[in-house]
């Protein structure tokens, strides 16, 4: 693994390749404003509370084969655009707060996502829940995907520039649960099988 703390602070850090790790810990690479690219080749792992919190610039980092995602581990990565979280079961709160670039979210095995985990993503449009019957995806806030309101930051409502897609043979699961009167209005199209 890599522990907590390991690469915080390293201000001119811009480049990583993880060949063999399959923890990155707590804090592992907050604040390393510099970091652009992050290459994990182990097939499965997970990434600790704020690991990369703080990583401005970074871009490029494949979570294809990210098991678990702690919370705020990439609150304030204001450069991440597209993510594929297909084999991600569990999201922590803010995990992904203010990354004000991300536009589109796959998911397809995740069970929960806390509170506030795409916060303030404003130019987030797309999420895909492709998860099959035997995966039900917890959202355990009403909210997951909010916006804060710029004049009363306190307020914070569902962000209305999302379509959620979700897969045809599931739907009905997803109508039971009790957070379904916050979605159903996005619900613009559903996956097919």
């Amino acid at each position: 693994n890599i522990p907590t703390n390991a690469f915080a602070n390293c201000y001119n850090l811009m480049y990583i390749n993880i060949p063999n790790v399959t923890e990155i810990g707590v804090s592992a690479f907050s604040s390393c404003y510099n970091l652009m690219s992050v290459n994990i080749e182990k097939n499965f792992y997970e990434i600790y509370p704020y690991a990369f919190y703080g990583c401005s610039n970074l871009k490029d980092i494949n979570l294809n084969k990210c098991l678990s995602i702690g919370e705020r581990a990439f609150d304030c990565c204001s450069s991440l655009n597209t993510i594929n979280l297909s084999m991600c079961n569990f999201i922590g709160s803010y995990a992904f707060n203010e990354c004000i670039n991300i536009s589109q979210v796959t998911l397809s095995s995740c069970d929960s996502i806390y509170e506030g985990a795409f916060t303030n993503c404003y130019n987030l449009n797309k999420v895909y829940i492709n998860n099959p019957e035997s995966r039900f995806c917890y959202l355990d806030s009403s909210h997951v995907f909010c916006i804060h309101d710029k004049s009363t930051p306190s307020l914070c409502s569902i962000n209305s520039g999302i379509t959620f897609y979700f897969r045809a043979d599931v739907i009905d699961k997803y109508k039971k649960d009790r957070y379904w009167n916050y979605y159903k209005d996005y619900m613009m199209s559903l996956l097919q099988n």
